[in-house]
């Protein structure tokens, strides 16, 4: 007998796997291939870096300006300026209020300007020097630059006039009333505004702009005679004049 020979089954080589089952599509542990980030997320982080950065460098800035002016006040222990009135002679004082209101005044002004400072000198620009009654002008007068030296006093003489200057009649009436107080005197204020830098060694520092302002004057006004205002209550005060508008 002839035995039938079978032919062996092959397997089929193009089978294709099985497909992945839903476990498999949501495996968190599967290695997928993320896009880049977006140019907006790099954008943020870069403006991210660069606020941070921002604020360690104002810090730090702050941090050694602090220290800077820490060091200068130690080393110079700087001071304001001092000033006083000396003396304050009134030579003219004629209020005339008939027609109109008319003032005409001569005064001779002494004022001391002392630097308290051992290291540092001050700088001071030409003087604009007014005697006031509230806020209407007495007398103006002027004084050159100078400059004061460390720990030392400057003494400063002015002669301050006014010629008929027109006056509101209220001013004028309200001066004519304080004018009779004789046994009291008239109250008065001296005003210098000026502009002022230091110097340290061989440092200049640019000007900034002062007021002085000395209150507490009793001034007698003259019939014949010069008069002699009492300034031994009188008190000076320094400040910045900043302007704002011109």
């Amino acid at each position: 007998m002839t035995d039938k020979v079978h032919p062996a089954t092959r397997p089929n080589a193009a089978a294709a796997p099985p497909p992945p089952t839903n476990k498999q599509l949501h495996n968190p542990k599967r290695h997928s291939n993320r896009p880049p980030p977006s140019s907006k997320h790099l954008r943020k982080d870069v403006r991210r870096y660069l606020c941070v950065a921002c604020f360690w460098f104002t810090l730090l800035l702050l941090a050694i300006i602090i220290l800077a002016a820490a060091a200068f006040y130690v080393l110079y222990q700087p001071h304001y300026p001092l000033f006083s009135v000396t003396s304050l002679k009134i030579s003219s004082f004629n209020l005339t209020t008939t027609p109109s209101a008319y003032l005409t005044t001569k005064l001779n002004l002494t004022l001391s300007a002392k630097n308290p400072n051992k290291k540092i000198a001050f700088l001071y620009g030409p003087m604009s020097v007014t005697a006031q009654y509230d806020s209407v002008k007495l007398s103006n007068g002027s004084f050159a630059k100078f400059t004061n030296s460390p720990d030392s006093t400057f003494i400063i003489h002015t002669t301050m006039g006014m010629n008929s200057q027109v006056l509101e009649t209220e001013s004028a009436n309200t001066l004519r009333s304080d004018l009779k107080k004789r046994n009291r005197g008239l109250p008065m204020s001296i005003v210098v505004d000026t502009m002022v830098g230091i110097k340290i060694e061989t440092s200049k520092t640019k000007k900034i702009g002062i007021r002085v302002k000395c209150v507490g004057i009793r001034g007698v006004v003259p019939k014949v005679n010069s008069t002699v205002a009492n300034v031994s209550k009188a008190k000076c005060m320094v400040g910045l004049r900043i302007k704002i508008f011109e």
